[in-house]
């Protein structure tokens, strides 16, 4: 069995500091860095996979949230526990939600995303349209369903946390069994509010969904103590955050 995952003491005190600050919406500034040259060398956690980042999008450590969005959309947004509402980390939305005024992706099949410039030919969301890509530059980008599938189901061992920060251990095996990142269990923004917090945790794929009733979602993945999934697609007008990925550059 492996060891559980600690924050010690001390860390877990700059992890409350820095929820006060990231979820505050006179404070969403301070997340405006640039990634730190861990997150920016990535983590490899499979042979031949992507190189994932050790955070979120907005995230200052790999412990925190970072910001949310909607899927096929870059502007960022953060909860405000005065308000009860979801800020925008540029300003110009001080008290708002997750509802399809925010997402221009919404309701669009995906013959009219690629028309309009949403996504490629390879159905994948376009660079423009990449949170990962708009936030962090060079070759960041959106994880695709395959690499979720990977990272979810057939190439990582998961083990779930409680120590300061509730989430997922996430570790490769065998040869990569030494590289492992963290997923903090995000939540999810629906309208104004901040559902599942600290329960589940979820992440958007590159991804529409391609057929069937569910063509205007997009895909995810989802995890909580119970287990974790990549078979489900959500509205993408959700608020959910993005954990950059890279392909090697060797």
């Amino acid at each position: 069995m492996k060891p559980p995952f600690r924050l010690p003491p001390s860390a877990v005190c700059v992890a409350l500091a820095a929820f006060v600050i990231q979820h505050s919406a006179f404070g969403i500034a301070a997340a405006t860095e640039p990634p730190s040259a861990a997150a920016q060398e990535g983590v490899r956690l499979w042979e031949g996979g992507p190189l994932w980042a050790d955070r979120n999008v907005g995230a200052e450590k790999p412990s925190d949230n970072g910001w949310y969005f909607c899927w096929g959309g870059t502007r960022a947004y953060v909860y405000d526990p005065e308000v009860r509402h979801w800020a925008a980390v540029d300003g110009s939305e001080p008290r708002t939600g997750f509802d399809d005024t925010h997402a221009k992706a919404f309701g669009k099949a995906l013959e009219n995303l690629r028309r309009e410039g949403f996504t490629t030919e390879a159905n994948a969301l376009a660079p423009e349209h990449d949170a990962a890509r708009a936030h962090w530059g060079g070759a960041w980008r959106m994880p695709t369903r395959q690499e979720l599938d990977d990272l979810c189901y057939n190439k990582c061992d998961w083990t779930w946390t409680t120590n300061g920060v509730k989430g997922f251990v996430v570790r490769g095996r065998g040869d990569y069994a030494a590289a492992a990142i963290f997923l903090p269990a995000t939540g999810v923004g629906i309208e104004e509010k901040w559902w599942y917090r600290e329960r589940s945790g979820y992440l958007w794929a590159s991804e529409p969904y391609a057929e069937g009733p569910n063509a205007d979602c997009s895909w995810r993945l989802h995890f909580d103590r119970r287990g974790t999934g990549t078979d489900f697609c959500w509205d993408r007008h959700f608020g959910v955050p993005v954990r950059p990925v890279q392909d090697d550059a060797d």
